[in-house]
């Protein structure tokens, strides 16, 4: 029997819901409650504290997520809480005396990869806080001052502060960033002086920073371990980190030593994230929490040092030999006063969580679920993401960040395996492959060790993960048989080795998979059910967590779950912690009071939000339709409260880009600024409105859509029967409706008003308007308003992004496109003109394919060798010619095309082609051209897919191999055919599900990576 829960509220708040709905309250004010302020203070006493320091053996702070800032005047004994101006998490904390000091973090903006530091500074102690204002920095990992006026911080780079690496002399007035040739996001580091320190990066970096010019070097190979700590002493240089690593350099030496051969036995179970030092002793901890290492004569031997406690430790600090203190996760403090022998717990918001999700990579969060069990039900919940992407789609800050927004109090990942791009579907065979070289010659069972390592270490009533596949090679299907054989073991009495260093067996009493699309389910959860704690619906409170890591996927109307295990003797209801006695105020639940004088206005604020997002689910192609919404649209958002409003708007705008109407989404966005301009959408929405403007593909997209459909082509012409072309049906008269009444701006206009909009950005907000999203753009705007000048946009390009590859290439393409001396900065390929039509029949054996310059796709990892792909690309006055050859990979699956072809096929399980052409090289805005080894198509205008240009695709298939050719018009892509001379950027890769990725130029991901792209020169 399928269950779906509703609301989980205590009877107080039911029994006020009843009278509402009974009409025996009073009508409120249709403004919903502010309860941001109210959640983020009821979730600090068990926010993860990042880090400690005193200032004497009496006085000290403490600082970690969700803004939270603790001080003790009795050598940490008790604990105050102190108001803090952010919710953002700090990471860092230091006092230059007993009154000044500042603590630092930073804020991540959804939907872009801006950040923003967040700077708080205190002149009396610690009882108050004021932010400083550093509109220009990124966000901060550490701050450290030696007095009042001299200090450093470091953090993110940003295309401002590539470096991200800052130097002040005036007490954080100002602050000097230090050059570098590389942009690096610092992860850790340490400083001796004003003047002099070190910094570690999360790609194997370390810098040297000496008369404050930083020197860049490599570390030894880690095995990809991140550094996780520094510190610097008088005898040298301590780094620690992930798999219980630990190197020292000496003071005067250049090479690094691996202590690993005289740390006692069990330490590569620990992954390391804290060093302190005073004089010879030294101390290091982490995940988990049970044990220290410690040293008393400088490193030279070592021994173990129990805590009485399982929770990961973040920081450590000692003002002598003998007291200390040490802070993790849950918000839990430990001190000492005799080395370190002994930990007593002087401060804690839980002592292990209720729920922990354990999910193959970020995507598969289930945030709605953690939304509506630690957000709102109170439960202390963590996550573990046991795969590391290769090339990862979101850092850790990020992910941390998106997890404390709904109320989850952990997130860890797992360094020994490493992922490939999860749209590739590698198998879990390929993956073990590569896990040998990080977890060992048996990776299966390194996994299930991992996980019932964090099992044991978080000890959760209740486990989340991903169900069962039908596919036995599926690495979801791996990793959910692993978790289920974790929980087994984590609950054996037998002795082992984690119960040796302090993690005895734990039994996870549930077990629940989210059940895939299509599989049936035995629970399901209303995403759009409202949470009075968190004033805002389930899928509302997902949806923060997701922008955050730039995810755009929205929520499911139900998120459904299947039990795997359940040890309970009876289980009630539907709930997913039904039956289960973990009380309000325990040790893995918090105390959240419900507040509840403003229900009446949640509800109807709800309801509003519900019933417009009905309308946006709506979507038809009736341009009319879509122009009444938009009349609608200021009148429906003004009766919601300016979050939901600006949400509601963007989601519009998404709606209208997504469908074709670009006027449309720009009067959209243009209302989100007018009436929002501080929601964090207001910054995605300026980005768009800038690329919008100076997008030439968006521009003649908008044109064709607004114009009469065009004369049928003659089929004849390529000498092939029609039904071998795409499409095998007529034009839908739907793709190319008239839209009268939305008229784009003339070319001359609509460049002039991309620079206008660039201004603005920069008035309003010059860290975005510095981001290279932008920069580019506007430069091709300039570009096309005065083809003949010779700007130096290159070179000041070049200048502003040198520390990014990517980009800097991109720059120096201007600069040899004016001057074409030397090798050029990009790939370069070139398209022949053809006095001949070629006969498309996927043969590849016209006159045109003979002479044309093939262009190979390769693999980065080097393992193609058997799988060979070559494109070509030729033109003449009407139409671009595309045409591939694609050697067949052993392990993909290749099906015979059933039925007919059709706009927008499904392509993501099959071997295709993607080409992306960028007319105007902005490096954002491009057409992108997919064709499969079955000759099914697939287009799409700058993620617009309903982008159905009329095109002709033909294929032929072998045992071995498989070719297309294709032919598009001219009139479909720009106004006017190119001449010989003229360049476009362009980019190719074929995508091999379950194999593999080539790609014509690097680095490539299977979302082409349109900076990365090369030239297209056409002859």
């Amino acid at each position: 029997m399928t269950r779906s829960r509703r609301l989980g509220l205590p009877l107080a708040a039911l029994f006020l819901l009843h009278r509402i709905a009974a009409g025996q309250m009073p009508p409120a004010t249709d403004v919903a409650p502010a309860q941001a302020d109210f959640t983020a203070a009821a979730w600090r006493s068990d926010a993860p504290l990042r880090d400690v320091c005193f200032i004497d053996a009496q006085r000290g702070w403490a600082v970690g997520g969700q803004g939270t800032i603790l001080a003790t005047r009795d050598g940490g004994q008790h604990w105050l809480l102190c108001a803090s101006p952010t919710a953002a998490t700090l990471e860092s904390v230091a006092m230059v005396d007993a009154a000044n000091g500042w603590a630092a973090g930073g804020a991540y903006r959804p939907l872009s990869r801006a950040s923003a530091a967040v700077l708080l500074r205190t002149r009396d102690g610690g009882q108050s806080w004021q932010p400083e204002k550093c509109p220009t920095l990124p966000a901060l990992s550490r701050v450290q001052g030696f007095n009042r006026r001299q200090g450093w911080a470091f953090g993110e780079p940003s295309a401002l502060h590539p470096s991200g690496l800052f130097a002040t002399d005036d007490g954080a007035e100002s602050w000097t960033p230090l050059a570098t040739s590389r942009s690096v996001s610092w992860l850790v580091g340490d400083f001796g002086d004003p003047l002099s320190g070190i910094v570690c990066g999360d790609d194997g970096t370390w810098g040297q920073i000496g008369e404050r010019r930083l020197r860049l070097a490599e570390l030894p190979s880690t095995g990809g371990r991140l550094v996780r700590a520094a510190h610097v002493t008088p005898q040298g240089v301590w780094l620690v980190g992930e798999g219980g690593l630990v190197l020292h350099l000496p003071s005067g030496e250049q090479r690094w030593e691996n202590v690993a051969a005289v740390l006692p036995a069990g330490s590569p179970r620990f992954d390391w994230h804290a060093i302190a030092t005073y004089e010879e002793q030294i101390w290091i901890a982490g995940t988990p929490g049970t044990q220290l290492l410690h040293s008393s004569d400088a490193g030279h031997t070592w021994k173990w040092q129990a805590t009485g406690q399982a929770l990961p430790l973040d920081d450590l600090h000692f003002v002598d030999a003998q007291r200390g203190c040490a802070v993790g996760a849950l918000g839990t403090i430990l001190g000492t006063t005799d080395g370190g022998q002994s930990w007593q717990r002087t401060h804690s918001g839980g002592a292990r969580v209720a729920v922990l999700a354990i999910v193959t990579s970020p995507r598969e969060i289930p945030w709605e679920a953690l939304a509506q069990l630690a957000g709102d039900d109170g439960y202390l919940a963590a996550i573990h993401v046991v795969t590391r992407e290769l090339a990862a789609t979101c850092d850790e800050a990020r992910l941390s960040a998106a997890a404390l927004a709904n109320g989850i109090s952990g997130i860890s990942t797992s360094w020994q395996f490493p992922r490939r791009e999860p749209s590739l579907a590698i198998g879990a065979e390929a993956h073990r492959g590569v896990w040998r070289a990080t977890a060992g010659p048996d990776p299966d069972n390194a996994l299930r060790d991992e996980l019932v390592r964090l099992l044991r270490m978080w000890r959760p009533d209740v486990v989340l993960t991903g169900a069962p596949t039908a596919d036995p090679d599926a690495l979801e299907n791996a990793i959910s048989q692993a978790c289920l054989a974790a929980v087994e073991a984590a609950g054996a009495q037998a002795d082992d080795p984690l119960a040796a260093i302090g993690l005895g067996p734990w039994q996870v009493q549930r077990v629940w998979g989210l059940a895939r699309d299509g599989e049936g389910a035995g629970m399901e959860l209303a995403t759009g059910q409202l949470s009075l704690r968190l004033g805002h619906t389930l899928r509302e409170q997902a949806d923060v967590a997701r922008q955050l890591l730039g995810d755009r996927t929205r929520s499911p109307a139900l998120q459904r779950f299947n039990l795997l295990t359940d040890r309970t003797a009876a289980r009630r209801g539907g709930d997913l912690m039904a039956g289960l006695d973990l009380a309000p105020g325990g040790e893995a639940r918090r105390s959240l009071p419900l507040s509840i004088d403003d229900a009446q206005a949640l509800l109807r604020v709800a309801q509003r939000t519900r019933n417009l997002e009905a309308l946006l689910a709506q979507r038809t192609r009736d341009v009319r339709a879509g122009e009444q919404l938009l009349a609608r649209a200021e009148t429906l958002t003004s009766e919601l409260d300016p979050r939901r409003a600006a949400t509601v708007l963007y989601r519009l705008g998404e709606e209208y880009h997504h469908s074709g109407r670009f006027p449309l989404a720009a009067e959209v966005y243009e209302l989100l600024l007018r009436r929002y301009p501080m929601d964090d959408h207001a910054a995605a929405a300026r980005l768009w409105l800038v690329q919008y403007a100076a997008s030439s593909e968006a521009a003649w997209r908008t044109e064709r859509f607004a114009a009469q459909p065009v004369a049928p082509v003659d089929f004849a012409a390529f000498g092939a029967r029609s039904s071998e072309f795409f499409p095998d049906r007529a034009a839908d008269p739907a793709d190319v409706q008239p839209a009268a009444a939305v008229e784009a701006p003339g070319p001359q206009d609509r460049f002039r008003r991309a620079l206008a909009a660039g201004e603005t950005l920069r008035a309003v907000d010059v860290t975005l308007a510095a981001l290279p999203e932008v920069e580019f753009p506007l430069a091709a705007a300039r570009r096309a308003l005065e083809p003949r000048t010779r700007s130096a946009t290159g070179e000041t390009m070049g200048a502003l992004f040198a520390a990014d590859p990517q980009w800097s290439s991109c720059a120096a393409t201007e600069t040899f496109l004016r001057d074409p001396h030397g090798q050029p900065p990009k790939q370069l390929g070139t398209a022949h003109r053809t006095t001949e039509k070629p006969y498309l029949d996927g043969q590849l054996d016209d006159a045109v394919w003979r002479t044309a310059a093939p262009l190979a796709l390769t693999s980065t990892l080097g393992d193609d060798a058997t799988w060979p792909a070559v494109a070509l690309i030729a033109y003449d006055d009407e139409y671009l010619y595309l045409a591939a050859s694609c050697r067949r990979a052993d392990g993909a699956r290749y099906v015979t095309a059933l039925g007919p072809r059709s706009y927008d096929d499904d392509l993501a399980t099959h071997d295709r082609v993607i080409w992306t052409f960028d007319v105007d090289r902005d490096w954002v805005t491009a057409y992108q051209l997919a064709i499969d080894h079955r000759g099914h198509p697939q287009e799409s205008c700058w993620g617009d897919d309903s982008w159905n240009p009329p095109w002709f695709v033909a294929s032929q298939r072998t045992e071995t191999t498989w070719q297309i050719e294709a032919a598009i018009a001219w009139n479909e892509l720009v106004e006017k055919p190119p001449v010989s001379g003229d360049t476009w950027a362009l980019g190719i890769q074929r995508v091999v599900p379950g194999v593999g990725l080539q790609s014509w130029t690097q680095p490539a991901a299977v979302v082409p990576i349109l900076p990365a792209g090369g030239l297209l020169r056409f002859e």
